[in-house]
């Protein structure tokens, strides 16, 4: 896949502004080369989800196919816990008022419904218009 790629050249910064500033600016992976991993022909990458101790360093060579292996990787495990999470806030409430509490208690429900629009309008005025 293509990748985009923002070098910092500000020789006024420290490595560790450099790095706040990826942080906060959201990049997924950042590919850190200092002087001694030039003159080792390598690269140090780093991913904005993962701990530092799972930080890879690859010959400059293979950066841009790791990078590109790591953000399918990353963006595989990001879809698998919005899914966990999304599963964890769905219940199935059995009554009325389970699914009043439910609901305010910042779940999603799944329920039944029976097709009257006074039902929806109940759940509405109880619930400050949750549908």
């Amino acid at each position: 896949g293509a990748l985009t790629v923002r070098v910092d050249l500000r020789e006024d910064a420290r490595i560790g502004d450099k790095t706040f500033y990826q942080i906060h600016a959201g990049t997924p992976v950042r590919i850190e080369i200092g002087p001694r991993d030039l003159a080792a022909g390598t690269c140090i990458l780093k991913s904005r989800i993962r701990s530092r101790e799972e930080a890879i360093t690859c010959p400059l060579e293979k950066a841009p196919e790791v990078a590109c292996q790591m953000l399918l990787e990353d963006q595989k495990k990001l879809f698998t816990r919005s899914k966990e999470r999304m599963a964890s806030r769905i219940v199935t409430p059995n009554t009325a008022g389970e699914l009043t509490k439910a609901l305010a208690e910042g779940f999603w429900a799944s329920s039944p419904w029976d097709g009257q629009t006074s039902t929806v309008t109940k759940l509405k005025e109880a619930t400050s218009g949750g549908t």
